[in-house]
């Protein structure tokens, strides 16, 4: 039996160039230099991280500009419209720029890292000027390993084409599962979707192994995400349920600059231990 779990890999900042901590310390530490001695910085991308990154800079750093460039209308807009209302609202309050509706023309060289001045163009020729960006968009899913026994259970994305039963869409390999970001469900990419998930696929390996009937994997909790809107202040969004029309709201201003990521590390098991 095999289980692909493989998930998506992010652009930097958000995924780290070297394999070890002291390198990703270093790495973080100059991206925070840059963002801090940066004047107008342009960050690519409506999603979580991108909604997250700037109204955290433009919270610590008032007097500094920073505009958030999108694709589509509304930012985070896999969600219910009360979710940008919500960010447009906590942007205007912040002064974090809003562009939306046309897509970045993306330099092949990438943006300069110097700190000098240059314009983030749009394909609808809009320009906007910055002296540092950051993109925040596009997600590559890491499925290459699969490409060679199933090339046609991948997708035109990268994703994995799926069963109910989370067993890859291919009856020659029924022995491999998938779950989590990588695979190609109608379920939003986020932490507990995935958990549910691996009960499924841990129920149907102990299934496969006794010559029982799988279990079929059903999506039944809407898309929800707990999003920071600056430092301290956050937010517990859900879309509606199936049959409702309103989305679950829970504002939060905790006071917390790390959303209480210790009680994620009790959580683990490893405590609050810098070293672990």
């Amino acid at each position: 039996m095999s289980v692909m779990a493989t998930g998506t890999k992010l652009r930097p900042p958000s995924n780290m160039l070297g394999s070890e901590k002291l390198d990703g310390v270093k790495y973080l530490r100059k991206h925070a230099e840059s963002v801090q001695k940066s004047k107008r910085m342009a960050i690519i991308g409506g999603g979580a991280v991108g909604v997250q990154l700037a109204t955290d800079a433009k919270e610590l750093y008032p007097g500094k500009s920073i505009t958030l460039v999108h694709s589509r209308d509304k930012v985070m807009n896999r969600f219910h419209p009360k979710l940008h209302q919500l960010i447009e609202e906590r942007c205007k309050e912040l002064g974090v720029d809003l562009v939306l509706g046309s897509r970045v023309k993306l330099p092949s060289q990438g943006y300069p890292t110097n700190g000098e001045d240059f314009e983030v163009e749009l394909l609808d020729g809009r320009r906007i000027p910055s002296d540092f960006a950051v993109i925040c968009n596009g997600q590559t899913p890491q499925s290459e390993i699969l490409r060679s026994i199933s090339p046609q259970c991948v997708d035109a994305q990268g994703f994995i084409r799926m069963k109910k039963t989370l067993q890859i869409d291919d009856d020659k390999h029924q022995n491999v599962f998938a779950l989590g970001d990588i695979a190609a469900t109608a379920a939003h990419k986020a932490a507990r979707p995935a958990l549910r998930q691996a009960e499924i696929v841990r129920a149907n390996v102990i299934h496969s192994i006794a010559g029982e009937p799988l279990e079929d994997y059903e999506v039944t909790d809407p898309a929800a995400i707990h999003l920071t809107l600056g430092i301290t202040r956050n937010v517990i969004f859900r879309n509606p349920l199936p049959g409702a029309d309103e989305p679950v709201i829970i504002p939060k201003d905790d006071g917390k600059l790390d959303m209480g990521i210790d009680a994620v590390w009790d959580r683990r098991g490893g405590g609050p231990d810098p070293m672990l």
